[in-house]
Formats: C-alpha cells, structure tokens, sequence
C-alpha cells in the first residue's frame, strides 16, 4: 500500500488537506481515485489509514483507522562532514534508512561546500521514510562547525569520530552514540586535536579561558563607541566574544607572549570587521575605515 508523510497532528477523523506536490503524486503518478486507501505517519503517532476524497482540485484525505503505535527506535546520532550535492544525498539517505535518529551536519576545514538547503534534504528524508516503511523521522540540524557540534553532545553522548586512514578514535560509555564522519580527505589536524581534547576533558579548561577574558572584551569594545554611529554596545561585545574564541583557538603559549597581548589583535580585529559589514548601508573597505577610526581618535584626543 502507497505511505505518505504528512507533517500535521492525526486524530480519528481528522480530515487532511494533501499539498499540491503529494495531490498530484497521487492522482496522476499512482492513479488513486476518490474512496481509494493509503498509509500516513507523521514521524510521532504512529501508523495510521486514510481514505481519500477529491473535492474541486483539491485532495483530501480522511483518517478511519490507527494502525500501529509511533516507533521508539534506539537513539544513534549521526555527525558528517558537508560533501558534494549528490554526496550528501545518499548519506541523509541511507542514514534514514539504517535508522539513525539524529543527523547534525558539520563545516569541516576541508569540506567543498559550507552550506546544506535544509527545505530539500527534509524532502529526502521524508522520502526515505516513505520508502523503507519507517515510522518516525530522523531530526535535522542546520550545519553547524565542529566544536559547536562537540560542546553540544558533550556529556550526551558516546563521541566516536572515524577516520579514513586507520586513526578513529572514541570515548567509552553507555550513552546513545554520535558518529562523526569527516569530509573527502579526512579530518584536519587542527580537528583531530580538537577531538583528542575533548576525550581527555580539555575542553572545560578552553570554556574556563573563554569565561575569564569576557571582561576584557567588554574593555576593547569600549574603546570603539565613540568611532561607531550606528552599532549597538552589545553588538560590538558579540564580535569581539568572536575574536576571543579564534584567539584561544590559534593561542601557542610556546611562543613566550601573554595572552591578553595575542587576543587584543583578534578582538579589535572582529570588531572593526563587525562595524564595517553592519554599520554602512554602503560598504567601505575594512582598510579604509580603520583609517577614518584613527583619524577620529586623533581629532577627540586633540579637542580633548
């Protein structure tokens, strides 16, 4: 019997509205006519029947019967690395079909592409499910960078990242698992640090840093009111959080310098670029407008 997904609540009697894409599947692809029966899940209730009436153009479907109850399945998290189009097609899915419950996408350093249309990937997998008779619907993340996705399951889950040249690693424990698998060349070094950290718990101490130099973000960005028309105090606060993260983030305490004296570059820096793209309705070179900043601070230092 043809399945469709449908995404609104089910209740006995519930009269549904078919969209115009699943109305012509329907009517013209599988040639159903009007009293005619199919299956429909939503990903929450379960298996239910409908019968369907056609009513000038339009197609509705009645639900007469609950089938079977919703579908708990074991919760697996699945993390991959953006690929090509085509690609990533097959992984959302083959992961639906296999029954993962989770799909987080991650912006890897050496990923091809950096975004993820999230309107044909939910297609996909509703398609998927249709397909392999599943109950429930896998959830679907925005693309996300790869430690935003680790500090989320971080104490969720059972991290295990796979690598391509014999090097995967994980962490032991009776959580659901993520399974992080990287882009066409593996993961970066920079990244396989990063998840060799977050086994060992270092993570918490890169938090801690973060934590403790907010303040001297809140300093830097004071500096820069007085050279800024348009952009609000706490605006300027976000861009220079930004530039703390990559500081901590490229931070090589080997060198010998402060880091209070490395971070001051990467928050000034986030800053002026969060005032040149967001203040202007014309954009001016970044360049440009740290020299029309010096040339102001001049001008108040001397009125002053």
């Amino acid at each position: 019997m043809i399945r469709l997904f449908i995404a609104s609540d089910f209740s006995l009697g519930t009269r549904l509205i078919l969209p115009v894409k699943q109305a012509h599947y329907v009517l013209h692809v599988m040639r159903l006519k009007q009293g005619d029966q199919l299956e429909v899940v939503n990903g929450r209730q379960g298996l239910w029947l409908g019968e369907i009436h056609v009513e000038k153009k339009q197609v509705f479907l009645t639900l007469i019967k609950h089938l079977l109850p919703a579908q708990n399945l074991p919760p697996c998290i699945l993390c991959p690395a953006l690929i090509k189009k085509e690609a990533m097609d097959f992984v959302l899915q083959k992961a639906t079909e296999l029954g993962i419950t989770e799909i987080r996408p991650i912006v890897a350093e050496r990923s091809v592409v950096s975004s993820l249309n999230l309107d044909r990937s939910e297609m996909i997998i509703r398609e998927a499910c249709e397909q392999c008779e599943r109950l429930d619907k896998p959830c679907l993340y925005a693309p996300q960078s790869l430690y935003e996705v680790l500090t989320q399951l971080q104490g969720q889950a059972t991290l295990v990242w796979l690598s391509e040249r014999g090097q995967s690693q994980g962490q032991k424990g009776t959580l659901p698992s993520a399974l992080f698998v990287g882009p066409e060349g593996g993961w970066s070094l920079k990244e396989q640090e990063l998840f060799k950290r977050i086994r060992n718990g270092d993570i918490e101490a890169r938090n801690e840093i973060i934590e403790r130099n907010l303040r001297f973000v809140v300093n830097i960005a004071r500096q820069f009111i007085k050279a800024n028309e348009t952009l609000p105090f706490p605006d300027l606060i976000q861009d220079g959080n930004l530039g703390l993260i990559e500081a901590v983030d490229n931070f090589d305490y080997t060198l010998g310098y402060r880091f209070n004296t490395y971070s001051a570059y990467w928050i000034k820096s986030y800053i002026i670029m969060g005032i040149v793209n967001k203040s202007r309705i014309i954009r001016i070179p970044c360049h440009l407008h740290y020299d029309i900043f010096k040339a102001r601070k001049m001008a108040s230092s001397r009125n002053c």
